[in-house]
């Protein structure tokens, strides 16, 4: 068995809260079956050897034109008018190729409120380190509530608009297409990861935030078998935040820790924080006191 080697950094977030521990792995584990929950996200993945993040070489899609600040837009595909919140953040100069990380929401009644979750959630972060942030809106899925259908984002129906929304975006912005990111909480995160592994030669990492896959049958969309199968075809291995609070009530932490398997026995680059002081009283919303540091490790990752 590989020794394990693990790297925490404590983050004392306020004097009376718990603290936080950011772990990210130095060697790869052998994936040993896990039975408690705090070791559960911070036991292993394959290695990550981050590099100090370089500026692309690449001259950037040159777009110009596109809305400054925080703001909504639409975008007319496959007969809808499709709408995404934007966040451009002060330091944005046009003559810059620049990071683009997309968020994608969970399920939820419609309209979303993308721009609130958006600003929320990545607004000071993108601020922070100069990179575009957007959200886009799902589509109603009767599945989920047929009386009133929450959005929700699908692969075969959302993965090709997504692929539109990046090209209408580096039209109107200079992006480096060699650090675009994918972020997702709960049904979101179930739909990036798909989109992730399968499209992982187009984003450089990935963000979860309460998501994971389903080990215990291979009857639905969002069962592990799904994702081993699409990281056993994948020509680049995308590398993956996973965070979770451990008393979750709406996804339960063993989705995530049972993702995190099929990532490292795909030799995925993983890195994995247990939330410790989530919002609201059922351990799913986003602390965003963490994000900073999400982004840190997301952030390092280029395409080749």
């Amino acid at each position: 068995m590989s020794p394990l080697r693990t790297s925490c950094r404590v983050l004392a977030l306020l004097a009376f809260t718990p603290f936080l521990f950011f772990c990210t792995d130095d060697k790869q584990g052998d994936g040993a079956p896990i039975d408690t929950i705090a070791p559960a996200l911070s036991d292993g993945g394959a290695t990550t050897d981050l590099q100090p993040l370089e500026v692309s070489t690449q001259a950037g899609t040159g777009g110009q034109g596109g809305e400054l600040g925080h703001t909504s837009q639409t975008l007319d595909y496959g007969g809808e008018a499709r709408l995404f919140a934007v966040h451009v953040p002060p330091s944005y100069d046009a003559q810059t190729p620049t990071a683009l990380l997309l968020h994608f929401h969970g399920w939820r009644p419609l309209p979303a409120e993308v721009n609130s979750e958006l600003a929320y959630v990545w607004g000071d972060t993108a601020d922070e380190n100069g990179f575009i942030a957007v959200a886009p809106e799902g589509l109603p899925c009767p599945e989920l509530n047929p009386d009133d259908p929450y959005g929700c984002f699908r692969e075969l129906r959302d993965g090709p608009f997504v692929t539109a929304l990046i090209e209408h975006l580096g039209g109107l912005y200079n992006l480096d297409l060699k650090r675009v990111y994918l972020s997702g909480h709960s049904g979101g995160a179930f739909f990036v990861q798909g989109h992730g592994i399968a499209h992982a030669d187009t984003y450089a990492s990935t963000v979860t935030f309460s998501g994971g896959c389903i080990s215990s049958s291979d009857q639905y969309g969002n069962s592990c078998s799904v994702y081993q199968s699409l990281s056993a075809k994948a020509s680049r291995k995308i590398p993956f935040f996973v965070v979770h609070h451990g008393s979750d009530q709406v996804v339960p932490i063993r989705y995530s820790v049972d993702l995190l398997d099929v990532l490292k026995a795909g030799e995925h680059p993983t890195s994995a924080l247990d939330q410790y002081d989530p919002p609201g009283e059922y351990g799913h919303s986003i602390d965003v006191k963490i994000v900073p540091q999400v982004w840190e490790w997301v952030g390092a990752f280029t395409l080749p």
